[in-house]
Order: structure tokens, then C-alpha cells, then sequence
């Protein structure tokens, strides 16, 4: 996954800088907050993966490219009754 190289690039620089890192995890926090209990689930577990490779790879951005494909494997009723609840 691209976008975790790019998270593991900003995480170099955010001992000169602790709001990033601050930034990364409230990030996150707040995202899987807005999540059913099931998603939030299967996005730590997907994350957990990944943090297994490399600690660097986790925060709001990962999550949220989780979240993304997930939303993009709804099937028509899921994502009307989405937009419903949104609404």
C-alpha cells in the first residue's frame, strides 16, 4: 500500500514536530469513531496486519484508505441504506 510509505515518510520527521503524531493517532481515533462496531473491528484487524510489517504504518490516513475500501464493496442496498442514515 502506497499511502503507508507515505505515513512511515511523515512519521520520520515527527520527533521534531509531536502535534503529527498527535495528529495521526487523533485522526484515526475520530474515524473509527464514525464506524459501525463490526467495521471498526475488521479495520483493526486489517490494521494489526500491517503494524506487524512495520509500527510506522498506522494512523488516520490507513484507516481511513480502509474505511474507503470498504465503502467501495457496498452492494446497492448497503450503500442506499447508508446514504439514508447519513441523511
Amino acid at each position: 500500500m502506497v499511502f503507508c510509505r507515505t505515513i512511515k515518510w511523515i512519521r520520520q520527521f515527527i520527533d521534531k514536530d509531536p502535534e503529527w503524531n498527535q495528529d495521526l493517532s487523533w485522526s484515526r481515533e475520530i474515524l473509527l469513531k464514525a464506524c459501525t462496531s463490526e467495521l471498526k473491528e475488521t479495520i483493526k484487524g486489517e490494521e494489526q496486519v500491517l503494524i506487524i510489517d512495520d509500527p510506522a504504518y498506522q494512523g488516520g490516513p490507513i484507516t481511513l484508505a480502509f474505511i474507503i475500501k470498504h465503502l467501495a464493496a457496498l452492494n446497492a442496498k448497503a450503500m442506499k441504506q447508508l446514504y439514508e442514515y447519513v441523511a
